[in-house]
């Protein structure tokens, strides 16, 4: 049973930071979804605690040119505990598993609310994701509250 249990215990998570632009020149009717998510992780350097940050984004900020009906930016920071022998690339990829629907379930309400129809962004296998775009994916290890926090400050 222990190699099916999680070395990974969720606590919380937060929505830290949301920008919207809409484009009023384009009417949000049969748009075709762009999106593009990256994630850090910050561990504390026992490994007993991490955080998880997954940014999204919706089309290009400049509207690509005028072509885009809205650009959102939003980021999710997830609070876990970390718990006996793990891969950190595992478990980077298990702990956006368990925040992308959280993301994904702010982005639908938040669009519904917006005054453009609902944008549902499609299940993501994130494994698959994260290991065609390496880039999109960090991991640090250092003291996770200060890091999170110099970070909300910036913004």
């Amino acid at each position: 049973m222990d190699s099916v249990v999680s070395s990974l215990r969720f606590i919380d998570y937060s929505i830290s930071n949301v920008l919207f632009k809409r484009n009023y020149n384009v009417v949000p009717e049969n748009i075709e979804l762009e999106f593009d998510f990256t994630a850090h992780a910050l561990m504390s350097e026992d490994k007993t605690n991490a955080k998880f940050q997954l940014d999204c984004s919706l089309f290009q900020e400049d509207f690509d040119n005028g072509q885009n009906p809205f650009y959102l930016s939003c980021t999710i920071i997830g609070d876990f505990e970390c718990n006996g022998k793990f891969n950190v690339e595992d478990l980077q990829l298990n702990a956006m598993s368990i925040l992308l629907p959280y993301l994904r379930s702010f982005i639908t309400s938040f669009t519904s609310q917006s005054g453009i129809p609902p944008i549902i962004i499609p299940p993501i296998n994130v494994y698959n994701y994260f290991k065609i775009n390496t880039d999109h994916l960090e991991v640090e290890s250092k003291n996770v509250l200060d890091d999170i926090s110099k970070n909300e400050e910036k913004e």
